[in-house]
């Protein structure tokens, strides 16, 4: 299974393939980009993510417990009842918050390109020489 880095890089080699970006991508809201590698990439990381939870959710020694009593609640036979599956919300919450800090990112960066943009470079760059 792809890690999630090569999930997201394959999206970006995808937008280099296609011809570059586009002026939807440029010129778009404040998180185009965001939502482009988000509809990119959320499948594939929620694919991705589930066997990790999963496997997480079963190291706390309550996992098949916790399956039975999702299992009997998903039997019972009423209409509009919220979602109790523990790994779709660990998933969803964190792809959440992951894609809104990637566009809190992205608008700072289209509200001061070159600041930013340098910052940003000095982040990942800065302390490996």
């Amino acid at each position: 299974m792809p890690r999630p880095i090569f999930i997201v890089a394959g999206a970006v080699a995808l937008v280099v393939l296609i011809g570059g970006v586009t002026a939807s991508f440029l010129l778009g809201g404040d998180t185009a980009a965001t939502d482009y590698f988000r509809g990119r990439t959320e499948a594939s990381l929620t694919e991705r993510y589930r066997p990790i939870i999963e496997s997480s959710l079963r190291e706390t020694g309550f996992y098949d417990q916790y399956r039975t009593l999702l299992n009997a609640y998903n039997r019972l036979p009423m209409a509009d009842k919220p979602d109790l599956n523990l790994e779709n919300y660990v998933i969803d919450t964190s792809l959440e918050r992951l894609y809104t800090e990637i566009g809190t990112q992205e608008a700072l960066i289209r509200q001061d390109p070159v600041s930013r943009g340098s910052a940003l470079i000095g982040a990942v760059f800065g302390g490996q020489d």
